[in-house]
């Protein structure tokens, strides 16, 4: 007996009862295979808006605009305290990894999520959103990249250190 469910819009789960008369003219319930859905159905009611290009354009323009405001103001602001100012590895790449994350950040936001609110206000304001928590994403992944090469750092020297006191060690 195949079990095909289906889905009732207050959620709840069903099976699809058939009545099926075989040949001794008995009649047997069965269940039947779920009808296909439509895959363009819409389960709410939301109306679709035709956003204009300019509209489109705009806001890309803005939002790279606002991304590269507040990777400016991150670096000038947190640049010294967060990456030192040595001129060390972590203060050259520091305020590039600012700018990077901010604009991934922000263009992330945008191809994927800005077209739901139809690119409005909220779109602008999520977008500057999003450019914070790249930097903030960039900068943790830049952190634990760090943190393994000095760990990969630490094991060579210590393996050399084996090695040279082995080989001590060995008479060699």
């Amino acid at each position: 007996m195949a079990s095909e469910f289906y889905v009732a819009e207050d959620g709840s789960i069903h099976r699809h009862p058939v009545t099926v008369v075989n040949n001794t003219g008995n009649r047997t319930n069965t269940y039947a295979p779920a009808p296909a859905v439509n895959t363009q159905a819409r389960t709410a009611y939301r109306p679709i808006h035709q956003v204009s290009e300019g509209r489109k354009v705009w806001f890309w323009i803005i939002s790279i605009i606002m991304s590269l405001l507040i990777a400016v103001g991150v670096t000038q602001g947190f640049g010294a305290e967060v990456y030192g100012s040595d001129g060390g590895f972590a203060a050259t790449i520091g305020p590039f990894v600012v700018f990077i994350g901010a604009l991934a950040g922000s263009i992330l936001y945008g191809i994927f999520c800005a077209k739901s609110v139809d690119y409005n206000l909220w779109a602008y304001i999520l977008s500057a959103l999003s450019s914070v928590g790249g930097i903030i994403a960039t900068g943790i992944a830049v952190a634990i990249v760090c943190f393994v090469v000095m760990i990969l750092f630490y094991i060579l020297i210590i393996g050399f250190v084996i090695a040279v006191i082995c080989g001590i060690a060995g008479g060699s």
